[in-house]
This record gives C-alpha cells, sequence and structure tokens, in this order.
C-alpha cells in the first residue's frame, strides 16, 4: 500500500509480515537509475526499503523498486 497524504508506504517481508514505513522529505525513492516521487509508486510493486528503526516508527532511507 502506498499514501502519499500519509507520507507511508506498507511493505511485506518475504514471510507477509505487513511493515508500515514513514516516508521523509529524506528518502530516496529510485527506479533503475531514475528518482521517483512516492505518488508514483504502484501497489503491490515489488521495492527493497533501507529503514531506520525509531521509537515512532521506522523512516525509509532509501526505496529502490524492483524491476
Amino acid at each position: 500500500m502506498v499514501d502519499p497524504k500519509m507520507d507511508l508506504v506498507v511493505v511485506r517481508d518475504s514471510s507477509g509480515v505487513p511493515f508500515d514505513i514513514k516516508v521523509a522529505p529524506s528518502t530516496r525513492i529510485d527506479l533503475g537509475a531514475k528518482h521517483e516521487e512516492l505518488s508514483q509508486l504502484a501497489p503491490n510493486q515489488s521495492v527493497s526499503v533501507h529503514f531506520i528503526p525509531e521509537r515512532r516508527g521506522d523512516i525509509a532511507r532509501s526505496i529502490q523498486v524492483n524491476q
């Protein structure tokens, strides 16, 4: 799930467990060599997320769209 209004993505790990990840203004979203915006991500798109665990919630450092 992608919610640009809430700056949120919900990703599932390989076993299907969902994780809410906040997207910060500094988060890089890349499709190959191209930079994307959160609103351009599609639901059910395969991504890899590097995040920083924080007490208030996980914050995405980068999101790489898998092709």
